[in-house]
């Protein structure tokens, strides 16, 4: 239903649902601080969402489908993995696009270091890349899954 619950632990009850993506929610994780909430759809977009207004606060657009969306362990940052071959990091607190690595395929999954150095993807492409979050360069590409 394009949409996406926060719910309750102790009973489960829903406390909100976040409207707005235009297409079947793949994915979500919260912020460290559980403020915040990322949401990645098949309607090319991921979006931040305020847990306690449960509104949208940051659309971030991609030209794919956006398989998965994770914040860093800071909070700050959200790396997103894309059906168009593209991670692309973003800051949280305004959407504004830092970088994107390309693969030669659609890229699954996208996440970070526990010390948020490095950004880590998962491709279709059979490889995974180990890439520097302050400068998008790929330090370390592993080659050798297959299908």
């Amino acid at each position: 239903d394009c949409t996406a619950h926060i719910y309750e632990l102790d009973g489960g009850s829903c406390l909100a649902q976040l409207c707005g993506h235009f297409g079947q929610v793949y994915a979500c994780c919260f912020s460290p601080d559980y403020s915040e909430l990322v949401t990645a759809s098949e309607d090319r977009s991921a979006r931040i969402w305020s847990v306690a207004t449960g509104t949208c606060t940051q659309q971030l657009q991609s030209q794919g489908e956006v398989y998965s969306a994770v914040f860093s362990h800071s909070g700050k940052m959200v790396v997103t993995a894309s059906q168009d071959g593209f991670a692309r990091l973003w800051l949280g607190s305004n959407g504004e696009l830092l970088w994107s690595f390309k693969h030669d395929g659609e890229i699954y999954l996208a996440t970070f270091s526990c010390d948020d150095r490095l950004v880590v993807t998962a491709s279709e492409d059979h490889t995974a890349a180990l890439i520097n979050s302050q400068t998008g360069e790929c330090e370390l590409r592993l080659d050798g899954h297959r299908a």
